[in-house]
Order: C-alpha cells, then sequence, then structure tokens
C-alpha cells in the first residue's frame, strides 16, 4: 500500500488559490464598462435576420454608444467629433469594420 500526500504536500499557496478564484468570479461576472460587448469605434450594425441596419459607434472611454448613423454622421464624445472616414481609404476601412449582430427579444 502506497502512501497518500502529506498534508504540506497536497497545500496550495494562498496566490494561486487566489488567482483560481479571481478567474472563476471574472468569467461568471458581466463586464460592466461594456456590457453588449460593442466593438470599439464604428461598426456595422446587423440585426439577426442578417439585414444591415447602418452603422454604430461605441466609445470605450466615455461609454456613449450611437446607432443607427449613416456614412455622413458625425459623433461628438470626449470633447472631439468623429465621423466615418470618406473616399478611397474610407471604403477600403469601412470593409475591414467589426459587424454587431443585434439580439432579437421576445417579450
Amino acid at each position: 500500500m502506497k502512501d497518500g500526500p502529506t498534508i504540506h504536500e497536497s497545500r496550495q499557496p494562498l496566490h494561486k488559490q487566489l488567482a483560481e478564484i479571481l478567474s472563476i468570479q471574472a468569467a461568471g461576472e458581466p463586464n460592466y464598462d461594456n456590457p453588449k460587448g460593442y466593438p470599439a469605434g464604428f461598426f456595422k450594425v446587423v440585426t439577426a435576420g442578417g439585414e444591415s441596419r447602418g452603422f454604430g459607434f461605441y466609445c470605450p472611454r466615455c461609454k456613449i454608444n450611437a446607432c443607427d448613423l449613416t456614412e455622413n454622421s458625425v459623433v461628438r464624445h470626449c470633447g472631439k467629433e468623429t465621423r466615418l472616414p470618406a473616399g478611397l481609404f474610407g471604403w477600403l476601412r469601412k470593409l475591414g469594420l467589426r459587424s454587431y449582430t443585434l439580439e432579437r427579444h421576445w417579450f
């Protein structure tokens, strides 16, 4: 018969216990800074059915969220004005924009 581990051998250091507890807690807690998970800056808004609904904007610094924007819309936040890029570089930038899919809620 083999001896089991002693108490000293099976003990886990406190810093490892704390890291494990914090990782479990972080996995279950929502992100209060960005609860919907919007991408930072401009993004494409898509419905749950796949229809395009224009553009949206989210600033992680001032927490402003603007939806239903057009290509010519201006967003005022953090003491400055931001607009969607125009011209050839703007067209290329729009191709690389991330999209956010709206959720379907049944009330």
